[in-house]
């Protein structure tokens, strides 16, 4: 299988399993918040990756202090990530905030090429670029930008959205350098353990006493199969930025380009419209991926 075709398997993974994970996840988010949310996701998803693991006999690989505190950075950018996600969508407007935290797919393409000088061909350029414009496209929502054009609330938000495109477009590129050549199953069960454990240490420093304990009950039913789609995703990532070389840049932006199921999904079960701006930039999306495999 050529490289191309392993990363537009990888990165159409990421989209739909992160999508799909977006689209079921609202639910449990109105019950129990996003932050629980995303630490019952860390946990499940990594409890999943170890039964894994050991059903495997995959073997534990050294871990040197060096190592260690990688991957502990890594957990730190990808936690503070979305973190910040969260917080550009509570406090800002959307068709603001929403497409520059998008633009944490176009930052990794530009780290990955001028730090990691990762070697672009033309056609996997042109199929980048029409990739991103698409999910740029589909997460700019026009109407609501032209409503909140003269308000003063503008800027609220983007900081935090600033900080989803450098925090998680760094994580995307270390990520893809500290698996390459690795066991890199074990390193993701380490992450997501890590991850989870960094962002308990945020509730609790930021819950203003709630107990992070309660109120699964209800909603397990669906965070379950949300925290096993997330694996999925970042499985199929991974898996990508391991086995194809000079790749990190598409698997990325498609990856990113998780409103797509969102939408259909929307369309399907909630009845919504599919506006022509979403439907130019899924168009743009699908065009980027025939071109890329060119």
């Amino acid at each position: 299988m050529s490289t191309i075709m392993i990363a537009l398997i990888a990165g159409l993974t990421g989209m739909l399993a992160w999508g799909v994970a977006d689209f079921f996840a609202k639910k449990t988010i109105d019950q129990i918040g996003d932050i629980k949310t995303l630490i019952a996701s860390q946990f499940i998803g990594g409890s999943f990756l170890t039964i894994y693991f050991l059903i495997k006999n995959l073997s534990i690989p050294s871990i040197t202090l060096n190592i260690f505190v990688y991957i502990l950075i890594l957990a730190v950018l990808d936690s503070i990530g979305y973190l910040l996600l969260y917080k550009a969508f509570q406090k800002g407007v959307m068709s603001i905030v929403s497409p520059i935290a998008a633009s944490a797919a176009g930052f990794s393409v530009i780290v990955s090429f001028l730090i990691f000088k990762e070697k672009i061909t033309s056609s996997g350029l042109m199929g980048i670029i029409l990739i991103f414009l698409g999910i740029l496209v589909t997460s700019t929502d026009i109407k609501d930008l032209k409503k909140n054009l003269f308000k003063s609330n503008l800027k609220a938000g983007v900081l935090e959205a600033l900080g989803v495109m450098v925090f998680l477009g760094l994580w995307f590129v270390l990520w893809d350098n500290f698996i390459s050549g690795k066991e890199w199953i074990f390193w993701l069960l380490i992450l997501k353990f890590l991850m989870g454990i960094l962002l308990s240490i945020y509730f609790y420093f930021t819950s203003k006493g709630e107990n992070l304990f309660t109120g699964y009950k209800p909603v397990i039913w669906i965070l379950i199969p949300v925290a096993i789609l997330d694996v999925v995703a970042y499985l199929g990532t991974t898996w990508g930025y391991s086995v194809s070389s000079n790749t990190t840049g598409l698997i990325t932006v498609l990856s990113n380009a998780y409103s797509v199921p969102v939408i259909i999904l929307s369309y399907i079960f909630l009845k919504e419209r599919v506006t022509i701006q979403q439907f130019v930039g899924i168009c743009c999306i699908i065009l980027g991926i025939i071109v890329s495999s060119i």
